[in-house]
């Protein structure tokens, strides 16, 4: 993997269940760690919801290969959050792309 192609600093995050003080639960989000990724739009869509058009883009994020990656992260780059929908390790583990999206 060329690192020139790694030009996006951004956290990986996992959810934390914490629980409140009336017996609940409250979810946040702890940094696991910081990369190097590339992210590239792979496409996107508008539809209405509520009354309100909404606006829907996938991504794909490809970083160095790690294996405690799951579909319950999340990526955040500066205020900008990815919902990772499927993580896509190649066959020699040298590199992984993850499929996320953005909007609701």
């Amino acid at each position: 993997m060329q690192a020139g192609k790694l030009r996006y600093p951004v956290s990986i995050e996992k959810p934390v269940d914490v629980r409140d003080k009336l017996g609940g639960f409250i979810r946040t989000w702890v940094e696991v760690s910081r990369e190097w990724v590339d992210i590239e739009s792979v496409s996107g869509k508008e539809f209405m919801a509520a009354q309100a058009p909404q606006a829907q883009t996938i991504y794909k994020i490809t970083l160095r290969y790690r294996a405690d990656l799951v579909s319950s992260w999340r990526i955040r780059e500066g205020v900008k959050l990815y919902e990772i929908t499927a993580v896509l390790p190649d066959s020699r583990r040298r590199r992984i792309e993850l499929m996320c999206k953005t909007g609701k």
